[in-house]
């Protein structure tokens, strides 16, 4: 039976092992690849990738439509703040703190 020691010695051989053939099979993977992109002329798009890898899209700010009693301020999007679901409950109207 192998020792502790020799069979980590082992495990690290076969890692390294392991690595080389990756890198071997990943070089030609991506030949492949490229071949048949620029075979068939396919785009990023075509393949279902995305243009530009991690563009983010422009967050767009929502003009505030409500506005509370203390300038608390609401853009009419998700979830019903606090302070205008209390007004409400207490007879109040959405409409009263709309803005223009």
């Amino acid at each position: 039976m192998s020792s502790y020691q020799e069979l980590v010695a082992q495990r690290e051989a076969l890692d390294r092992q392991i690595d080389a053939a990756r890198q071997a099979e990943q070089s030609k993977a991506i030949e492949t690849v490229k071949s048949l992109i620029k075979q068939f002329e396919l785009s990023a798009d075509d393949c279902g990738f995305k243009a530009q890898k991690g563009a983010a899209k422009a967050k767009q700010v929502v003009p505030v439509k409500f506005r509370g009693p203390n300038g608390e301020g609401w853009s009419g999007r998700g979830r019903i703040p606090g302070w205008l679901a209390a007004l409400e409950s207490q007879g109040a109207t959405r409409d009263q703190f709309r803005i223009a």
